[in-house]
C-alpha cells in the first residue's frame, strides 16, 4: 500500500480594514469587501480628507490549530493628516467556499460582534476618537474551525473627519492563514454487487473512506483485506477500515442473492407402446431474469416441449446470471397392446358351435372390443360364440385410444361343400336405389334358403342402395355358406360447381361471365344454358373430353339457368343471377345560377340546366331529382336547393346547387308634378314627394337640399331625391327652391398676436331683412380667439338667415430646427454642446447653463422674436453612451507546465463605434499579469488586468519498489504530485514494450526496467523509469513441511494450510501457466483454500515471509 505525504496549504490571510465613520455609532454588517460583501467606500470618501494610514491585524500565526482560540487585535494608524475619528469591520472566510469560518467571542469595549447571511462580522461600536495620538485599536477572540483549508480575512477602516460621510479615507488590508485540521474517519460503501447464484461466493463491494489519516488498512469480515471485496457471499457483511493513526471505521452492507432455480413439471406421458406423443411443461422458477431450458438427446432449448419419445431426459435450466441446475424427467409408456385369441373350432359343419375369446395383455385397461360379427363390448376380456366356421377380426381399442387389430380363423366342421360366386350390378347415380346382387351357388342341394343382411329372402337382391350387404345361404342338407362384404357402389354426386361470376360493367353491356366447374357422376357431361349455349365437348381417342370448367361470357345483366347430364343421363339443373357491376356514382358538376324577376316582379322555377356544369356518368345517366319553386321579389336572395343525379344502374351523387334570384329593373321616379318652386318670405316651404313605380320593393331617399316644411336660405337651393329597390337599381329626379331676400352679414377679424396666442377677435354686424337678428358663431366666442376658420350666422324676424365663413391668422412659429446638439463623447464627460449660435441675429435666447462644454442631461432654452416679442421654449437632451468595459470573460490557464494555449476572451461593452483591444504583454506567454486597454472611436479607454497561473509540472514524490523473488511479485508504489488531477496511468516493461497496469501502483511485475506514463485531467504527460530488483532467498517446495503443511494433497474441496512457528506476510498461488487464481493475507494458525471449482492439476503455492519465500506445490483432483 502506498503511503501518502500530508500536504499543507499555503495561503495569504486577507485581512480588509474599512473605518465605517458616518456610522460612529454600531457598524453595519456585510461591508468589508469581502466576496459577497459591499464596502464602506459606497457610502464614504469624498477626497479623504487629506488622510491616509493602514489597518493592521495582530495575534494570528500564518498557521493556526484547529479548534483553537487566538486574542487578536485589529489596529487603526493615521499616517497623514488628523482624523478626528476611526472605525472598522472585519470578518473571516473559508477559502474553498466563501463561508464563515471559526467564531468570533469576548470582544472588548467599543466594538460589538454582528451577523448576516450566515456571515459574524467584528467591527467598532461605537467609532473611537482619536484624540492626540494617530492610532485606535480594538480585540476579540477568535476560535479556528477545524477544517483543512485556507482561512481569509477580509477587513476595512474608516480615517473620519467627524462631520458626515465626506472627507473620509478608507483603507483595506487582507490576511490569509492555513488550517491544518483533519476530517474525521468515515467509511462507507458502494458499488455493491449481489451474488449472482444461489448459494454463490462472488459478491462484491468496495469501502471509501474520507478523513483519517492515510493510508488505510481493510478487514472484511470474510477475511479480504482490499478496499474491493468480491467473495462476498449472501448476507450481512462489515467492513472495519484502520487509518495511520489507529482510528477505526466499520460499515456494514446486506449482500443479496437470487432464489434456487426449480422446475414445477406438469408431465403427460407417452399414451401407447412406441408412439411419441409425450408432453412436458417444466414451468421453472428463481434465478435471475429469464430462464433457458436446454434439453439432452438433441432436443434443443425450450421449457415446454411436446411429442416426446418415452424416456429419461436431462434438462439444463440457465438463467441471466449464467446460473445453472441440471433436473431429470421421465417419460413412461404402455406396454405393446397384445390381444392373445384363442380359436375354437366348429364341431360339425353347420353346427355354428365355435368361439374365440380374447384375454389382451398391456396398453391400458379396461378395453373395447369390436368384433367383425358384430359384438361391441368393454371389459378386460372378450368372448364371441355359436360361431360357423371362417375368418373373424378383432380390433382392440384401449383407454388412450390405442388400437391393434388381429385375425383369427375358426375351423369349420366337416360335411359339406356348398360355395357362391356374386354378380352385382351397381347404382348408376348417386342417391338411387337401383344396385342388385345375384348368386351363382354351386356345391348345394335344393331347395336352397337365402337370408340377406337387409332382412330380404329373395335369390337376387335389389333393388337397393348403395351399401354393404352379407348374405347366408341353406341347403337341403343343412349346409349353410356366409358371403360378407357385398359391396354396391354408386358414383359421387353430379355437381356444377360456381367458381365466378362477373357483372357487367354497365346495366346495358353485354360483358358479364358465368363460369362453373362440374365433378362427380360419370364422364361424357352435357352442359345446356337456358340461353341456349352448350358447352364444347370433343372426342379424342374414343375419349369424351369435356371443357371444363365451363365459361359462358358475353351475357346482360339477367337470370340464367343450366341443365348438366352425364353419361349415366344422371342429371342437375341451378340458376345464377349476372348482377349490373356498375358502382360508380355518377358525378355531379354544378355552377350557381342567376334567375332575373321581370317586369311584374316575378320568375319561373329554375331547371337543371340552369344549374348544370358538365355532370356525367361512367355509363349514363338515367334521371334527375332537382325541383325548386316560382321566384318572386320576396325571394331575391341567395338560395341552396337539393340535387340528386342517377345513374342507369341506380347510383346516385347528392349535391346542393346555390341560385341567386335579382332584379335588375330600375325605379321609375318623377319630379315634375313638383316643378321648380320661387319664393319671397323666409317662412318655411312645403312641397310633395316625387312619385316612384317599380316591380318589386324600395326606398325614397333625399340627397341634395332640405326636406319639405323647412325654412331655406336665401338664393337658390336644389332639392334632390334618389328611389333605390333591394337590388340596388336607383333612378334620380331634382328641383329647386329659389328664395328672394336682402339681409347681409357684415364681418371684420382682428389675428392672433404670435404663434399659438389666443387673442384673435370677430365683430359682426346684419343690414336688410327684418330685423330683430339673431348672431351665432362657431364655438360661441367672439374673443380671445385661436387662429382658425369660423362660420357666423344671423337670422332675421322672418327667419331668414345669412352665413359668412372668415379666417383668424397668427405670425409663423419661430424656427428651431437649425440647432443641432453635439453628445457627450465619453460615458461621464461634459463635453456636450446645443449650437444656439446659428438661430438669426432677431432671434434672442437664453439657457439653463452653457451652451458648450454640457455634461449629459436636459436643457431648457428660451427664444425670443425681437420683431414680434413672442417666445418660444425648447428642451434639449445631451447624452452619453453607454460606459465602456469588458463583460463575459472566459480565462483559461496554460494545460500544461510549458504549454502556451492559455485563453482570454472576452466581449467589450458600451462606449462608440469600433473598439481596439491592446495588450501591455504577448498573450502566448500565458504567465502573469496581462494588462487589456480598449479604446473606443472617440478615444475612451478602459483598462484590466488579468492574472494567469502555470500549472506544476507533473512530479513524483515518494516511490516504495518491492523487489520480485523470481517470480512476478514485484511491485512499484508512488506518491503524484503537480498537473491537474485526476491522472491516468500506463504501465510498461522496457524489455518487452508490452503494458503492465494502468493503475497508479504496479503489483505482480518480475524483475526488470519499467516506465511509467502519466496524463492528468488536462493532457499534460509525464515519464518516469524505474528498476524493479530481485529477491534471491527462496525456500523451494519446502518438502518436510518444516514451515508449512498443506493436507489433504492432493486435495477435491479444500486444502488447509498450517504454518510451524511464523505466519507469513501473504500468498500467492499460481496455476501451471503461471496465471495468479488466488491471493490472500492475514492469517492466524490454520486456515483453508476452498478449491472444489479449480481445474484439475498442479498449482505453486508461494508465501511470502519477512526474509523468504517459501514455496508448496500441491494437486487438485
Amino acid at each position: 500500500m502506498p503511503f501518502r505525504s500530508k500536504k499543507h496549504a499555503i495561503g495569504a490571510f486577507i485581512i480588509v480594514a474599512i473605518l465605517f465613520l458616518s456610522f460612529s455609532g454600531q457598524h453595519p454588517a456585510g461591508n468589508t469587501g469581502a466576496p459577497g460583501d459591499g464596502i464602506c467606500s459606497n457610502c464614504h470618501g469624498g477626497g479623504g480628507g487629506g488622510f491616509d494610514g493602514d489597518i493592521d491585524i495582530s495575534g494570528i500565526p500564518s498557521t493556526v490549530t484547529p479548534n483553537t482560540t487566538y486574542n487578536v487585535t485589529m489596529t487603526l494608524n493615521a499616517s497623514t493628516g488628523s482624523p478626528v475619528r476611526g472605525g472598522f469591520q472585519v470578518v473571516a472566510l473559508q477559502d474553498a467556499n466563501d463561508n464563515n469560518a471559526g467564531d468570533w467571542t469576548n470582544n472588548g469595549g467599543g466594538s460589538s460582534l454582528l451577523t448576516q447571511g450566515g456571515r459574524e462580522y467584528f467591527g467598532h461600536n461605537p467609532a473611537q476618537f482619536f484624540g492626540a495620538g494617530t492610532s485606535v485599536s480594538w480585540d476579540a477572540d477568535w476560535t479556528a474551525p477545524n477544517i483543512m483549508d485556507d482561512v481569509t480575512f477580509y477587513a476595512v477602516g474608516n480615517l473620519a473627519n467627524g462631520s458626515g460621510s465626506g472627507g473620509d479615507k478608507i483603507v483595506v488590508n487582507t490576511l490569509t492563514v492555513a488550517v491544518m485540521g483533519t476530517d474525521p474517519l468515515d467509511v462507507t460503501i458502494s458499488n455493491v454487487g449481489d451474488v449472482s447464484c444461489f448459494d454463490g461466493q462472488d459478491g462484491t463491494a468496495f469501502a471509501t473512506v474520507s478523513g483519517g489519516t492515510p493510508p488505510y488498512s481493510y478487514v472484511w469480515d470474510n477475511g479480504e483485506d482490499e478496499a474491493t471485496a468480491v467473495e462476498l457471499d449472501a448476507g450481512n457483511h462489515d467492513v472495519t477500515v484502520t487509518d495511520d493513526d489507529g482510528d477505526s471505521g466499520v460499515a456494514s452492507i446486506f449482500i443479496s442473492e437470487p432464489s434456487l432455480i426449480e422446475i414445477d413439471p406438469d408431465i403427460e406421458h407417452v399414451s401407447c407402446f412406441d408412439e411419441g406423443d409425450g408432453f412436458v411443461e417444466l414451468n421453472a422458477f428463481g434465478g435471475t431474469g429469464a430462464l433457458v431450458c436446454e434439453w439432452s438427446d438433441g432436443i434443443g432449448p425450450g421449457c415446454i416441449q411436446a411429442d416426446l419419445e418415452a424416456g429419461l431426459y436431462f434438462i439444463t435450466i440457465t438463467d441471466d446470471n449464467n446460473c445453472e441446475v441440471i433436473e431429470e424427467i421421465e417419460i413412461f409408456q404402455p406396454e405393446l397392446l397384445l390381444l392373445n385369441m384363442v380359436a375354437t373350432a366348429e364341431t360339425m359343419l353347420g353346427n355354428m358351435d365355435g368361439s374365440i375369446t380374447s384375454t389382451p395383455s398391456g396398453g391400458t385397461a379396461p378395453y373395447n372390443f369390436n368384433w367383425s360379427t358384430g359384438l361391441n363390448e368393454n371389459g378386460m376380456n372378450s368372448t364371441v360364440d355359436n360361431l360357423p366356421g371362417g375368418l373373424y377380426f378383432l380390433t382392440v381399442v384401449d383407454q388412450n385410444d390405442c388400437e391393434t387389430i388381429e385375425s383369427i380363423i375358426v375351423e369349420a366342421g366337416p360335411g359339406c361343400a356348398i360355395a357362391a360366386t356374386p354378380d352385382i350390378s351397381h347404382i348408376s347415380c348417386n342417391g338411387d336405389s337401383t344396385g342388385m346382387i345375384q348368386l351363382m351357388v354351386t356345391g348345394a342341394t335344393a331347395p336352397i334358403s337365402y337370408s340377406w343382411s337387409n332382412g330380404d329372402t329373395t335369390e337376387i337382391l335389389g333393388p337397393v342402395p348403395a351399401g354393404l350387404y352379407s348374405v347366408e345361404l341353406n341347403d337341403a342338407n343343412d349346409c349353410m355358406l356366409i358371403i360378407n362384404d357385398l359391396l354396391v357402389t354408386e358414383p359421387d354426386t353430379l355437381k356444377a360447381q360456381l367458381l365466378s361470376v362477373t357483372e357487367t360493367s354497365c346495366a346495358d353491356a353485354s360483358d358479364g361471365e358465368i363460369v362453373l366447374n362440374v365433378s362427380g357422376g360419370v364422364g361424357d357431361y352435357e352442359l345446356t344454358w337456358s340461353n341456349g349455349v352448350t358447352n364444347d365437348t370433343s372426342i379424342i381417342d374414343m375419349d369424351t373430353i369435356v371443357n371444363i370448367p365451363d365459361t359462358l361470357s358475353g351475357l346482360m345483366a339477367g337470370v340464367y339457368s343450366f341443365e348438366l347430364l352425364d353419361g349415366n343421363n344422371c342429371f342437375v339443373t341451378d340458376t345464377f343471377t349476372v348482377s349490373i357491376g356498375d358502382t360508380v356514382a355518377p358525378i355531379l358538376i354544378l355552377e350557381q345560377a342567376t334567375i332575373y324577376l321581370d317586369s311584374s316582379g316575378q320568375a319561373p322555377p329554375a331547371s337543371f340546366a340552369d344549374i348544370d356544369a358538365g355532370s356525367f356518368d361512367n355509363c349514363s345517366i338515367d334521371s334527375v331529382a332537382f325541383e325548386t319553386p316560382s321566384f318572386d321579389c320576396d325571394d331575391i336572395l341567395a338560395f341552396d336547393f337539393p340535387v340528386t343525379l342517377f345513374d342507369s344502374a341506380g347510383n346516385s351523387t347528392v349535391g346542393t346547387a346555390n341560385i341567386i334570384v335579382i332584379d335588375t329593373i330600375a325605379p321609375q321616379i318623377d319630379c315634375s308634378a313638383i316643378g321648380n318652386i320661387v319664393s319671397n318670405s323666409c317662412d318655411t316651404i312645403n312641397y310633395q314627394l316625387p312619385v316612384v313605380t317599380d316591380n318589386c320593393n324600395y326606398e325614397l331617399e333625399m340627397t341634395e337640399g332640405l326636406p319639405s316644411g323647412s325654412g331655406f336660405p336665401a338664393g337658390e337651393t336644389t332639392v334632390e331625391y334618389v328611389a333605390i329597390d333591394e337590388c340596388g337599381n336607383t333612378a334620380i329626379c331634382s328641383f329647386t327652391v329659389t328664395v328672394n331676400i336682402d339681409l347681409e352679414l357684415t364681418v371684420i377679424t382682428t389675428d392672433a398676436s404670435c404663434f399659438g396666442a389666443m387673442d384673435g377677435v370677430i365683430e359682426a354686424s346684419a343690414s336688410g331683412g327684418t330685423p330683430p337678428y339673431t348672431y351665432s358663431i362657431t364655438g360661441g366666442s367672439y374673443d380671445s380667439l385661436p387662429s382658425g376658420f369660423y362660420s357666423i350666422m344671423v337670422i332675421d324676424a322672418t327667419n331668414c338667415i345669412a352665413m359668412e365663413t372668415v379666417s383668424i391668422l397668427e405670425p409663423a412659429m419661430i424656427d428651431l430646427s437649425l440647432v443641432e446638439t453635439q453628445d457627450a463623447s465619453c460615458f461621464g464627460v461634459a463635453d456636450g454642446a446645443i449650437s444656439l449660435d446659428v438661430l438669426p441675429d432677431l432671434y434672442s435666447w437664453d439657457i439653463n447653463g452653457d451652451y458648450n462644454m454640457l455634461a449629459p442631461g436636459s436643457y431648457v432654452v428660451t427664444v425670443t422674436d425681437a420683431g414680434s416679442g413672442c417666445t418660444t421654449t425648447a428642451e434639449y437632451i445631451i447624452e452619453q453612451p453607454d460606459e465602456l468595459g469588458i463583460e463575459n470573460v472566459l480565462q483559461v490557464n496554460p494545460s500544461c507546465y510549458n504549454d502556451s494555449d492559455c485563453v482570454l476572451e472576452f466581449d467589450v461593452v458600451g462606449g462608440t463605434g469600433m473598439t481596439m483591444i491592446s495588450y501591455d504583454q504577448e498573450l502566448s506567454m500565458c504567465d502573469g499579469e496581462v494588462i487589456v486597454i480598449v479604446e473606443d472611436e472617440n478615444g475612451c479607454q478602459y483598462s484590466e488586468t488579468f492574472n494567469f497561473i502555470r500549472p506544476d509540472s507533473i512530479s513524483i514524490e515518494n516511490v516504495v519498489i518491492t523487489p520480485s523473488a523470481d517470480f512476478d511479485n514485484g511491485s512499484i508504489e508512488i506518491d503524484v504530485a503537480g498537473g491537474t488531477v485526476p491522472y491516468t496511468f500506463t504501465w510498461t516493461n522496457d524489455f518487452d514494450g508490452q503494458v503492465y497496469g494502468n493503475d497508479e501502483d504496479l503489483f505482480n511485475v518480475l524483475t526488470g526496467d519499467y516506465t511509467v506514463e502519466i496524463t492528468d485531467a488536462n493532457g499534460c504527460i509525464s515519464t518516469f523509469s524505474f528498476f524493479v530488483d530481485e529477491i534471491t532467498s527462496t525456500t523451494d517446495l519446502d518438502l518436510n513441511d518444516k514451515i508449512v503443511r498443506l493436507s489433504p494433497n492432493p486435495a477435491t474441496e479444500n486444502i488447509s494450510m498450517t504454518f510451524e512457528d511464523r505466519m507469513p506476510d501473504d500468498l500467492v498461488v499460481y496455476d501451471f501457466n503461471s496465471r495468479v487464481v488466488y491471493r490472500s493475507s492475514g492469517f492466524n494458525g490454520i486456515n483453508e483454500i476452498l478449491v472444489d471449482d479449480w481445474q484439475k492439476g498442479v498449482y505453486l503455492a508461494v508465501f511470502r515471509f519477512d526474509d523468504e519465500y517459501v514455496i508448496k506445490r500441491f494437486i487438485k483432483i
